[in-house]
């Protein structure tokens, strides 16, 4: 298996932008609870982030979530999208969640 694209193969583990494409949460905001846009005071940033200055959000609502990207483009989640993942960790490097355009919430993870 010399050519075999698997997850132990260095050129699979890192995606377009070199980040880690593996899926594991290492550790939580720990004493955040589940983020509401509504009560923060502007837009939300992991205190706590990956190696990458990125962390994942898991669903806990299925609401709008305006979040920018690793590559720093503006993407939303939408409340179709949220609800698919609802209990879930979402599929994204994340830098920041913005507070406009947010009625979803969530929980944060590294």
């Amino acid at each position: 298996m010399a050519n075999c694209n698997s997850l132990r193969h260095p050129a699979a583990a890192r995606d377009a932008l070199g980040n880690y494409t593996g899926f594991f949460i290492n550790g939580t905001h720990a004493g955040k609870g589940v983020v509401n846009m509504a009560t923060e005071a502007g837009d939300y940033v992991a205190v706590t982030k990956s190696p990458d200055d990125t962390f994942r959000i898991c669903i806990e609502s299925a609401a709008a979530i305006v979040v920018v990207l690793a590559d720093d483009t503006q993407f939303t989640i939408t409340a179709a999208q949220a609800g698919a993942h609802l209990g879930q960790w979402y599929p994204a490097n994340i830098k920041k969640v913005l507070k406009t355009g947010t009625t979803g919430t969530f929980s944060v993870g590294w």
